[in-house]
């Protein structure tokens, strides 16, 4: 698995230059696109789901586990 390591380094490099580097930071997402899709997916939502969203009540659950 290739690392991510360089996107990491581009990405703080990006935050902190106010504006430069923004093609070099593109062809890295670019590079790592189908990785940080796999990532984010977090499949398809639930019909109860999808009704909070639409309603605009949406809720996440507490955990009353002590950390």
């Amino acid at each position: 698995m290739e690392s991510i390591s360089r996107l990491k380094s581009v990405l703080l490099n990006n935050l902190g230059s106010r504006g430069h580097g923004e093609q070099e930071l593109f062809d890295e997402l670019m590079l790592h696109k189908q990785r940080l899709l796999e990532l984010f997916d977090v499949g398809q939502s639930s019909h109860q789901e999808q009704q909070e969203l639409q309603s605009g009540e949406c809720f996440a659950p507490v955990s009353t586990r002590k950390i």
